[in-house]
Formats: C-alpha cells, sequence, structure tokens
C-alpha cells in the first residue's frame, strides 16, 4: 500500500520553538524562543512572557508554519 503522511509536527518536550508575529496577542514575543513543557498532538505548553504555562496551536511558531500555509 503506497501511504504518504503531509503535515506532520516534529515536537519534543524541552526542545525550544520559536514565537512568530501570530503570537504576539498571547503574551508571546515574535522571534523568542520557548522551552517545550508539553504536547497533546495538536498544541504545545509553553511558559509565556508573563510567566504563565499556557497551551498554544502550534500555528503560533515558526517551525510548523508550513503546517497552516
Amino acid at each position: 500500500m503506497n501511504c504518504v503522511m503531509h503535515n506532520v509536527a516534529n515536537v519534543h518536550i524541552r526542545k525550544p520553538v520559536t514565537s512568530n508575529n501570530r503570537g504576539e496577542q498571547f503574551n508571546l514575543t515574535e522571534g523568542k524562543q520557548y522551552l517545550v513543557i508539553g504536547f497533546d498532538g495538536d498544541c504545545v505548553k509553553v511558559k509565556n512572557d508573563i510567566g504563565k504555562e499556557e497551551w498554544y496551536s502550534l500555528e503560533y511558531f515558526y517551525e510548523f508554519e508550513e503546517l497552516f500555509w
């Protein structure tokens, strides 16, 4: 069987992700790296600029922009 997988997110706990400009309204700074502290398949959990641990959609990080374009 031929199978092609598209749009697979490669997320690792304790590895950084970089916020894009869409996250600025949610206490994320564009270009800043945040350490992944959780991942549920669709969202990553990071500590934001106000020190609160929050879940964010992958679309707020540069590493995953190709998943949404």
